[in-house]
């Protein structure tokens, strides 16, 4: 009698392994083995290094940090007040009418002059935030 047979016989499973397949079964272990490692090196675009440090990082605020907020606040409300005012002036000395943003170079004549100083107001707005940001991460301790 064929011993696979005779194991089919008593109910075991197959898929276990046996002493009947050794060479088969090393084979088989050191493929998963070297699957196990490779999935365990491998990592993905999403994964997010961890890194470990010996002491807890501990912030503080300086007795000085009103100052910066100060600066982040009212600084960034003087400075954009300000420079919508020199956008309004430029909009009555070169004629551009709301809600016109920019001025059409084909239309207006002096459309870049006005379009200069409504893009400082502009690259002001889009700097604010990072700005603001950055100095109130920066005055801490």
């Amino acid at each position: 009698m064929n011993p696979r047979s005779r194991i089919l016989e008593l109910g075991t499973d197959l898929s276990r392994p046996t002493s009947l397949d050794s060479p088969f079964l090393q084979q088989q272990e050191q493929q998963q083995q070297h699957t196990t490692t490779q999935q365990q090196h491998t990592t993905s675009f999403f994964d997010i290094p961890s890194f470990k440090t010996q002491q807890d990082m501990e912030f503080t605020i300086p007795d000085r940090y009103g100052y910066v907020i100060l600066t982040c606040l009212v600084g960034q409300v003087a400075t954009n007040t300000y420079l919508g005012g020199c956008v309004m002036q430029a909009r009555t000395k070169y004629g551009v009418p709301y809600p016109n943003l920019y001025a059409a170079p084909g239309f207006h004549k002096d459309a870049d002059n006005f379009n200069r100083v409504q893009r400082g107001h502009q690259s002001m707005l889009e700097t604010a935030p990072s700005f603001m940001v950055m100095s109130l991460l920066a005055g801490l301790q």
